[in-house]
């Protein structure tokens, strides 16, 4: 596997941000604010050279502006959201791909979150970023698209490899723990995987990465079967309180 090592920078209050580097380049996923961003790579000593947006919402591009007037890099998103990402430079549209510092990115439409969400994969570092559609143990609320739509973006994510590493846009474990546990009380997967959460939070450290393999084990709306399931448990979890 290549080397790029990927930095979890905490952003806003439950946010992150996502820096790779390689060979001194760099570029973040999802800056929602600039300042902790811009601490990391100066203590890094890189150069930024994009930024990668997953989707339009405020709290994933609000750091677009003050990082390209500081650092003159590129601005990286999706075509659908050409008119929504602050500063956009570059869009890509689904099955494109392109280079960063060797390493192929391709980008896949995952909308349900929003229409013009995408995930950025790099397969050379087994990595998949994918801001608020995949989360540990849970998925993103429906805020422009459709359950159909919801269920074929993660569809699309369940058919990588098992052993890609998933990089999530917020820290929303402890709740979406809950919920896994009220809808499977007695599953022996979910069970040992909020355990071991419970244990990294505790500890102050992040829940993410996750795996493909461990979210198909223990995230309920991957194990939905159908666009249907996947609409009941949505709503499910939009009234759910702990």
């Amino acid at each position: 596997m290549s080397s790029a090592p990927v930095t979890i920078i905490p952003c806003l209050t439950d946010n992150y941000a996502f820096l790779i580097e390689r060979d001194g380049r760099a570029v973040v996923v999802d800056p929602s604010e600039a300042s902790p961003v811009i601490k990391a790579i100066e203590a890094k000593g890189l150069k930024l050279e994009a930024v990668w947006n997953t989707h339009h919402h405020w709290d994933h591009v609000g750091g677009n502006r003050e990082l390209k007037k500081k650092y003159g890099c590129a601005i990286v998103g999706s075509w659908t959201d050409r008119y929504r990402v602050p500063e956009i430079d570059t869009t890509y549209e689904d099955g494109q791909s392109f280079q960063f510092a060797g390493l192929n990115v391709e980008v896949i439409a995952i909308p349900g979150h929003t229409i013009g969400a995408v995930a950025f994969y790099l397969p050379e570092i087994k990595s998949v970023f994918t801001g608020d559609t995949l989360f540990i143990l849970g998925c993103g609320r429906l805020f422009e698209g459709t359950p159909e739509q919801m269920w074929q973006s993660l569809t699309r994510l369940m058919e990588l490899p098992k052993d890609t590493l998933v990089y999530c846009g917020h820290e929303y474990a402890k709740a979406n723990a809950a919920f896994a546990k009220a809808v499977f009380p007695d599953d022996a997967s979910i069970n040992r995987h909020v355990l071991a959460l419970e244990t990294k939070l505790n500890n102050l450290q992040p829940s993410v990465p996750g795996t493909i393999e461990q979210e198909l084990l223990t995230n309920p709306f991957l194990r939905s079967g159908n666009a249907e399931r996947f609409a009941e448990l949505r709503r499910l979890k939009d009234g759910f309180r702990r």
